[in-house]
């Protein structure tokens, strides 16, 4: 690098102190921010998978506005990998807590036959 322009640089920087200290941190704590969400998001999927993985939750839900007939059912039963299969019903209702207050509940059907059955 030319003599000159450092230099003049250190003296530029060396001027404007402060201006020069805002921009690195700014700097700095847009690369720790950034670096820290990279770091983040694969720990918070392994997080997750672990969690499904240890309660067992649902990998699949399967919704129709018109219902499964039972040769459809049937038919995602005998699929490989199914290890479990709940079909059932679910609706919303406005439920009135007061003459100014409504809540939205959102209520399923369970199949406890089959829910018994469940093994694992």
């Amino acid at each position: 690098m030319n003599r000159t322009l450092l230099k003049n640089t250190l003296r530029t920087v060396n001027r404007s102190r402060g201006r020069f200290l805002a921009i690195f941190g700014i700097i700095a704590i847009g690369s720790g921010f950034y670096s820290g969400v990279k770091v983040t998001a694969p720990d918070m999927k392994l997080t997750a998978d672990h969690y499904y993985k240890d309660t067992q939750l649902a990998d699949l839900r399967v919704n129709s506005t018109i219902g499964f007939s039972e040769s459809e059912i049937a038919a995602l039963r005998a699929r490989d990998g199914i290890r479990g299969l709940y079909a059932g019903y679910s609706t919303e209702c406005f439920i009135p807590f007061d003459e100014s207050a409504t809540d939205i509940v959102k209520v399923y059907s369970v199949d406890f036959t089959s829910a018994a059955e469940r093994s694992d």
